[in-house]
């Protein structure tokens, strides 16, 4: 028995092929063989062979059967260049035993051809130094053999940084198989700038038979689009000012927010609302690379008129140009407002000159201090009278100007004549404020703004004074019963009105009363006067004392509340009484003629004070007297005797007989007494003439004699005259007696 194995096909190239094996069994013996059958003895594949079928187990001689099998081909098989199959037939002759054939060997070839294909992609990347690329090296073995060694070689990369090592998850690839190798690459500057990456790299790797194997190259750009972006922020420093003069520190922070570097930074102002002029913008650097910054600044001192418009506004943008290009780019713009919080303000001193005045007429100049304590310009600047206690009326006030910029003052200024009633008043108290309005452009939309008030008061020191001059309508006084008018000139010589005025008469002589001292008005103003009156009817002690005299003071009452009254300095008049004492003597006797021893003559003495004072002391002194014996004493009733009183004094005689002679029986007398004077006993002595009384007398036994001689008859009519004089003076002393008694006192 022959065995002939063959395959089908004879050559294969592809992992899965299937190879048909044939075994064809020939019975070249002359017995039938039963169980015939095929055994493998060698094969090399890697994988399994079906099982051998044949058609039939039983051969005659001669006969011939087809078994059969299959084979998939394994990818160790084609590495190994092909599979090579040993067989053996065999059967069973009859009679037992087995017949085997010669073995049978078959070989399929699977010839190499290795291929290697490399496809490099980029993942999509923000084109930004810094980001990462990741690069993506998908290998495939596109051979029919096994490549292992594998590995990726970059030969042309653009990047000015490095590659990252490339890593493989695995280095042998089956046909068909593929792997993807990564790289990573870190984006520069420049790369970006250079706006493209470029990557090209191939595949290499071992065959099974040693053999090299390289694909071709693949290449990938990363296109790096430039997108040139700038941003300036715009701040100031402070945020707020208050004061013109103040500056402000301007700073730009200019980013570069694009991907590419930027050259010529620099910042320009776009819109400024200041009404002076920024500084230069000063950048410390001009390159900017992406992300990078700088902060440029420049300055600006703050005018009144920003003040005044409620702050400052500043628009800026920047520019740079990116690499390839001389278009700049140019930044958003960035606003800031450098705010001025309105504070107007305003304050007022008010003073005045003098600071204090002494009477009415006095002129006061009132100073009005305003002064811009606020922030903003004022306009408008008014000062207000509020309370003012003057009675009179202020003058207009007038300012040199009505615009105050901050810091600023103005003195206005306003007159004033003091009036009487402001001195009674002690003074005069005068309240202002100011007005003013704010710019416009304020909180509020220019609300006026009013000072807090300012107090003066001028003083006015009461000096109250009051003169008082006595005067007396006559110079001197003769007899009591005269009247005196007494004035009083009152003069208010002080500063403030004098009330409650009355006169003291603080030491008054007069032993009589005064008549009430009446005032036409009992209210002076200063400088005013007034003269009031009384009237006096002199006494007899008046003209005895030789001198009137009436001091008093004027009393007047300041204003205000318990204020002591003021007097004036006492003023006194003296009114003379000249002494002119005046003593008669009129004698008489009760007996024309003597006649009888024994007989009693009364002698009445007369005596008149026809003076103008009272005298006292009146004696009677006798002095010849032809009576031979003696005069009793001389008794008088009184000692004392009123001008025009009289006193009658009597003395007694008892005619002797050497009287009867037929003679006058004579007596002559005189009086004496004394007017009021300094001395203790009053003045000096004054004597009246002396008066003689005479009596005829007859002898006894003789006729009748002649009394007495033509004399005696002029004596007695004489003595008759005076007697009327007298009884004239006793009447009117009694008259002016009833005249003290009804005038008043």
């Amino acid at each position: 028995m022959t065995l002939v194995k063959s395959a089908d096909p004879t050559e294969a190239s592809a992992v899965g092929d299937t190879i048909a094996y044939g075994f064809t069994l020939t019975n070249t013996g002359n017995v039938t063989l039963t169980g015939v059958h095929v055994d493998e003895t060698a094969f090399s594949g890697s994988g399994e062979i079906s099982a051998i079928t044949c058609p039939t187990t039983t051969l005659a001689p001669g006969a011939a059967t087809t078994c059969t099998a299959t084979y998939t081909l394994t990818q160790a098989d084609i590495d190994s260049g092909g599979v090579t199959n040993t067989a053996i037939g065999g059967g069973t002759p009859p009679g037992g035993g087995v017949t085997e054939t010669p073995p049978s060997t078959v070989t399929v070839d699977a010839p190499e051809d290795p291929s290697l294909t490399v496809t490099k992609t980029a993942a999509p990347v923000g084109a930004a130094a810094g980001n990462t690329v990741t690069y993506s090296f998908l290998v495939t073995n596109t051979g029919n053999v096994t490549v292992d060694g594998l590995e990726i070689v970059d030969d042309e990369f653009t990047g000015s940084g490095d590659l990252s090592a490339i890593t493989c998850p695995v280095t042998a690839l089956a046909p068909t198989a593929s792997t993807t190798c990564t790289a990573s690459y870190t984006l520069t500057q420049a790369d970006v700038d250079n706006g493209e990456l470029h990557n090209a790299a191939t595949g290499t790797g071992n065959t099974p038979s040693d053999g090299d194997v390289t694909s071709p190259p693949s290449e990938v750009d990363v296109d790096l689009p430039a997108n040139p972006s700038l941003s300036v922020v715009k701040t100031a420093d402070p945020t707020s000012v208050d004061n013109a003069g103040e500056e402000v520190t301007y700073s730009f922070r200019v980013i570069n927010t694009g991907n590419v570097t930027l050259d010529g930074i620099a910042v320009q102002e776009q819109d400024f609302t200041g009404s002076g002029d920024l500084s230069e913008v000063v950048c410390p650097a001009t390159t900017l690379a992406p992300a990078a910054e700088t902060t440029c600044t420049a300055t600006y001192t703050l005018t009144q008129a920003d003040v005044d418009a409620g702050g400052i506004t500043n628009v800026a943008t920047a520019t740079g140009t990116p690499p390839g290009s001389d278009v700049p780019v140019t930044s958003p713009p960035s606003e800031t407002t450098v705010g001025s919080d309105p504070a107007p303000g305003l304050s007022i001193v008010k003073t005045s000159s003098p600071a204090s005045v002494a009477a009415a007429g006095d002129v006061i100049t009132y100073g009005f201090l305003v002064t811009n304590t606020g922030n903003v310009t004022l306009s408008d600047v008014v000062p207000v009278e509020g309370e003012f206690s003057g009675t009179g009326e202020l003058s207009e006030i007038e300012c040199p100007t009505n615009t105050l910029a901050p810091g600023e003052d103005v003195t206005c200024t306003a007159t004033y004549e003091v009036t009487q009633e402001d001195v009674d008043a002690g003074g005069v108290t005068n309240v202002a404020t100011a007005t003013a309005s704010p710019p416009d452009t304020t909180t509020g939309g220019g609300t006026p703004v009013e000072a807090p008030p300012s107090e003066i008061e001028v003083d006015v020191p009461a000096a109250p004074g009051l003169t008082l001059v006595k005067t007396a309508d006559v110079d001197r006084i003769a007899n009591a019963g005269d009247q005196v008018l007494f004035s009083f000139l009152v003069t208010n010589t002080g500063n403030v009105t004098l009330g409650d005025l009355s006169i003291a008469d603080s030491d008054f002589s007069g032993t009589g009363e005064l008549g009430e001292i009446v005032c036409p008005a009992d209210v002076l103003a200063p400088a005013e006067s007034v003269t009031c009156e009384a009237a006096y009817v002199v006494t007899q002690a008046d003209v005895d004392a030789g001198l009137l005299s009436n001091a008093a003071t004027a009393v007047g009452t300041p204003p205000g509340v318990d204020v002591p009254p003021v007097d004036s300095p006492p003023s006194q008049v003296d009114i003379d009484a000249p002494h002119a004492p005046g003593l008669t003597l009129v004698k008489t006797s009760d007996v024309q003629t003597v006649t009888t021893v024994g007989q009693v003559v009364t002698y009445s003495f007369l005596a008149t004070n026809i003076g103008n004072v009272t005298l006292t002391g009146v004696v009677i002194t006798e002095g010849t007297f032809s009576g031979a014996g003696d005069v009793s004493e001389v008794v008088c009733p009184q000692d004392s005797v009123l001008p025009g009183e009289e006193v009658v004094c009597t003395a007694t005689y008892t005619v002797q007989e050497a009287d009867l002679t037929g003679a006058s029986l004579s007596n002559t007398a005189t009086a004496t007494a004394t007017p009021p004077g300094d001395g203790d006993g009053g003045g000096d002595p004054i004597t009246s003439d002396p008066s003689t009384a005479e009596s005829g007398s007859e002898q006894p036994g003789a006729a009748l004699p002649t009394t007495g001689s033509p004399a005696a008859w002029v004596f007695a009519l004489t003595a008759v005259v005076l007697l009327l004089m007298g009884g004239a003076l006793v009447f009117l002393r009694h008259s002016r007696r009833a005249a003290d008694e009804v005038l008043p006192r």
